[in-house]
């Protein structure tokens, strides 16, 4: 049984690596897609994707309560939720960043680096997730293999997100909104 203030250590957890890493100078604002951003082309672009992400999302959703009609009721923390996908987003962020500035010093050109440091940041995301064992026994319970594979999605949608506008606001935005419909 987890603890009350589980919620809250989870969400320290995930936004303290981002926030040591932006205070010691090891990225900045602009890495990570906070500031600085193309509020004009891009931000468009992210949107309509984003758009069309949460409309599968949303019938996908539909589609499985229409199917499993025995869902728990959300919990206390729900009030946590718009701090939660935020640590999150920041901490995949912090991931992509790191992935991109190992192959930049590996040689790849910074755009390619960006592009692959993406994906890369998203496949170890997966890999920590997969080997942690609480992560697998969560998914062979089926209100836990619900949640995870909603997981699984949004770090795939909010990358391409990512990728596509270069806005964390945006990924932060479109993972709330999703975990709100779902």
């Amino acid at each position: 049984m987890q603890s009350a203030w589980w919620p809250l250590l989870r969400l320290i957890g995930f936004a303290l690596p981002p926030y040591v890493a932006l205070q010691t100078g090891l990225v900045n604002l602009r890495d990570l897609g906070l500031a600085e951003l193309d509020w004009i082309q891009r931000f468009g672009l992210g949107l309509a994707v984003s758009g069309a992400l949460l409309l599968m999302l949303l019938v996908a959703s539909w589609q499985f309560r229409h199917v499993n009609l025995t869902l728990p009721a959300p919990g206390p923390q729900r009030f946590l939720l718009p701090l939660q996908t935020a640590a999150e987003q920041l901490l995949w962020a912090l991931l992509r960043f790191g992935a991109a500035s190992f192959l930049r010093s590996q040689g790849v050109e910074a755009p390619t680096a960006a592009y692959l440091g993406a994906w890369l940041g998203l496949a170890l995301l997966y890999l920590a997730w997969v080997a942690d064992p609480s992560w697998r026994q969560r998914l062979r319970q089926a209100a836990g293999e619900r949640h995870e594979i909603v997981y699984l999605a949004l770090a795939l949608a909010t990358t391409v997100v990512f990728l596509v506008s270069g806005n964390l606001w945006l990924s932060w935005v479109m993972h709330t909104l999703a975990l709100l419909i779902v």
